[in-house]
């Protein structure tokens, strides 16, 4: 029987119509059975995939949205901080070198998904704003991603890995450290590509470039490649998902942690969404910053690459300032 990816990809050869839809961080064992995820069930499907004619899509004006006053987050302050230590050991014991740790919150919600989006996503929506519901399964996905997390034109890919965030005034140590992150990362990305690229084809466009979003500053890279003929949708997904910039590296050993360390699943979170075209020609952003609807409650999540030099406070915080604007947007505390 045929897997997914290679049913999707059949299909969009095989006709006219885009895919619209997402694959779960969970979804990367139906990929490489060595990479380690939560074992606990998801709010959403492993993967979501329409294929549709866009010319059919009808706009409804959102309504009214109602979150409760009771927030829970998976990791506490104190638990998130613990996790940080136990990452900073495994690297001085030379078994990672990064690994993003991620956390997950969640409340009651009643009323329209749609109307919490428009409110995050402002008059200036991040780049990659993506809102999907299936209303007959009952959720609905926010993503207000600022990364790219895989493009295809013709035979040429792409990625630009974000890493290193700072708010207010950046110390100077702090950028050193955040231009570290981002190397680790450029370097998986790499590795990654070239396994399915053109030897010598592979290329740092871009070493580093700010990326401002409604509550930080990121650094992020542009990573490029010639895709050899032959390469399907599969074995590019086989070799690149997870994307790093939310594992660590090296890749297998930091989703191990990864798995040890989150007691819930990611989920649509740090997976992939975005749409393929009957051409061949993608675009997948990397679900950060993104929430999802399901069973009556909101769930958003935030993370941090934790290295050696990682103090793990201001880890934890920079978790509460990527989605600062989701605190805001339904009144609560953070």
């Amino acid at each position: 029987m045929d897997d997914l990816v290679t049913v999707l990809e059949r299909e969009l050869t095989s006709g006219s119509h885009v895919a619209l839809g997402f694959l779960a961080y969970e979804f990367a064992p139906y990929l490489d059975p060595l990479v380690a995820v939560c074992q606990e069930p998801a709010p959403l499907p492993l993967a979501w995939w329409a294929l549709v004619d866009l010319q059919d899509v009808e706009e409804n004006q959102p309504q009214s949205f109602a979150p409760g006053d009771s927030l829970h987050c998976s990791l506490s302050s104190q638990e998130f901080c613990q996790g940080v230590e136990a990452i900073r050991d495994a690297i001085g014991a030379g078994e990672v070198y990064q690994v993003n740790l991620t956390r997950r919150w969640e409340v009651e919600f009643s009323g329209d998904p749609a109307g919490l989006f428009q409110q995050l996503a402002g008059e200036l929506p991040p780049r990659f704003s993506f809102f999907l519901q299936d209303q007959e399964q009952g959720w609905a996905l926010l993503g207000l991603s600022p990364e790219l997390f895989l493009k295809r034109q013709g035979q040429v890919v792409e990625s630009w890995p974000i890493k290193g965030t700072w708010w207010g005034e950046q110390p100077a140590r702090a950028g050193e450290k955040e231009q570290a992150e981002l190397a680790m990362i450029v370097d998986l990305v790499r590795h990654d590509l070239g396994r399915v690229c053109e030897p010598g084809s592979v290329q740092v466009v871009a070493p580093w470039r700010p990326v401002q979003t409604r509550d930080v500053v990121h650094r992020e890279a542009v990573v490029r490649g010639e895709l050899r003929e032959g390469t399907s949708l599969r074995d590019l997904l086989q070799t690149t998902f997870p994307g790093g910039s939310v594992t660590g590296a090296p890749k297998l050993a930091a989703c191990q942690r990864i798995a040890e360390l989150e007691p819930v699943p990611r989920s649509v979170y740090c997976g992939a969404f975005g749409v393929f075209q009957a051409s061949g020609d993608f675009t997948l952003a990397m679900p950060i910053r993104t929430g999802y609807v399901a069973g009556g409650r909101l769930y958003f999540h935030a993370g941090a690459g934790i290295v050696w030099d990682s103090e793990p406070q201001r880890e934890e915080q920079e978790t509460r300032e990527k989605v600062r604007s989701w605190f805001q947007a339904l009144g609560v505390e953070s």
